[in-house]
């Protein structure tokens, strides 16, 4: 998904070693492809990361009051279809458990925080799907 970034030869961003990124100093015509844990612990533990999970988590948080409609939305806009009954009742449980940002406003007393949708929307991010097209 980083197709365009500028590429030096002589120091190849961490992400892109661990995404079996092409050698830029060889003619390549195929990329090797393979699929191992550390490739999702990168998306989890990168800043970077952290950071987009962060502003989409903001922009979920902002398309809806309810949960269901906010899964459904992540989901949509990240790996381009709505979640499997098991992913949406996963993400339910833990927001059930997660907990609740602090307010004075009653009316969202129950609401989970930023933090939270953050958390949920870098799974979504270390996930096949999002790291693989059909």
């Amino acid at each position: 998904r980083a197709e365009y970034w500028p590429v030096l030869r002589n120091s190849l961003p961490d992400l892109f070693e661990v995404f079996d990124f092409a050698d830029p100093s060889m003619v390549t015509g195929r990329r090797d492809e393979s699929v191992i844990a550390s490739q999702s612990l990168a998306l989890l533990n990168q800043p970077r990361m952290a950071s987009w999970s962060q502003q989409a988590a903001q922009r979920v948080l902002a398309f809806s009051e309810s949960e269901e409609p906010r899964i459904d939305y992540a989901f949509r806009f990240t790996v381009g279809r709505v979640p499997s009954t098991g992913e949406r009742d996963a993400i339910m449980r833990f927001l059930k458990q997660a907990p609740v940002k602090q307010s004075l406003d009653a009316s969202d007393a129950h609401e989970p925080s930023l933090e939270v949708w953050r958390s949920i929307m870098q799974s979504v991010f270390a996930s096949i799907d999002f790291r693989y097209l059909d």
